[in-house]
């Protein structure tokens, strides 16, 4: 991450030999959380699950307010990502001045990507899906329609994560797709194994019965973890051991590790 000073000095020696001290402002660093924000069961677990990635980034002992800028805005179309990003670049005047270190989205998903339910137009860079009553919907945006995106990609380590089910499954990875897309040239790309379910924890599921029943979202953190789904009664009873989110670049498989390692040491664990 960046250094946490947001001014450096370079000295400089004049003609006359006066010493000259010239500021230099360091590159704002952009993150930006989205989430789906359409009227779905899940759409507390999305905004939650972006705040929490929020809040855990301002504990780490390297955020710098005057650097990093944080967001969570809720989306609705895919159109948005694009948009919203600009807006935000623009806000802390333009790529010049700043660039996207992290981003993150919160929706459900499958294994051709996000799933925005609402945004059900037409157009050549959606995927087709056969209702059952012989419609078709077109929820997702294809490989084609994500390679238009520009997301300002800082120049060092930058990530984007996709929380959704199924996003980096075993048999057909859109994470691995997207990262040899040529606007997602050395971005970590990172998807879910399995299907993701809410959690208190970043590395095993653990719920309870009033959040199955969709209430006390605010109370403790919430993460999109991923496991089989058949463990819901073990995850309200027990807990179960979260399947290792998997991360690319350009193309290539990187590593699998669950949400641990994007946090600081002070976050909270289940006593086992």
């Amino acid at each position: 991450m960046a250094n946490n000073d947001s001014t450096t000095s370079n000295g400089m020696t004049t003609p006359e030999g006066n010493q000259v001290t010239q500021k230099i402002t360091r590159k704002k660093l952009l993150f930006l959380f989205f989430w789906i924000a359409e009227e779905d069961k899940a759409k507390n677990v999305f905004s939650e699950s972006a705040h929490t990635r929020m809040k855990n980034i301002k504990r780490t002992n390297w955020f710098d307010e005057s650097i990093h800028k944080i967001h969570c805005p809720p989306v609705h179309k895919f159109s948005e990502f694009q948009s919203i990003t600009d807006y935000w670049v623009n806000q802390y005047g333009g790529k010049s001045q700043v660039s996207v270190k992290e981003i993150g989205i919160f929706s459900h998903a499958a294994p051709d990507g996000p799933i925005i339910y609402n945004d059900s137009i037409n157009h050549p860079d959606r995927v087709p899906y056969l209702r059952r009553d012989g419609t078709y919907s077109y929820t997702q945006l294809n490989l084609n329609g994500w390679s238009k995106l520009n997301f300002y990609w800082h120049s060092s380590n930058p990530r984007i994560t996709f929380f959704g089910c199924n996003t980096a499954h075993a048999t057909k990875s859109f994470a691995l797709e997207i990262s040899k897309r040529p606007n997602f040239k050395n971005v970590e790309v990172g998807g879910q194994q399995k299907s993701s379910f809410p959690s208190f924890y970043p590395d095993i599921r653990s719920t309870s019965f009033l959040r199955n029943a969709d209430k006390t979202w605010f109370e403790g953190h919430t993460y999109m973890v991923s496991t089989d789904a058949d463990k819901g009664a073990q995850a309200t009873l027990l807990w179960v051991n979260a399947t290792p989110m998997k991360f690319y670049k350009n193309g290539s498989y990187l590593y699998e590790k669950t949400q641990n390692f994007f946090n600081p040491g002070n976050i909270p664990r289940l006593r086992r």
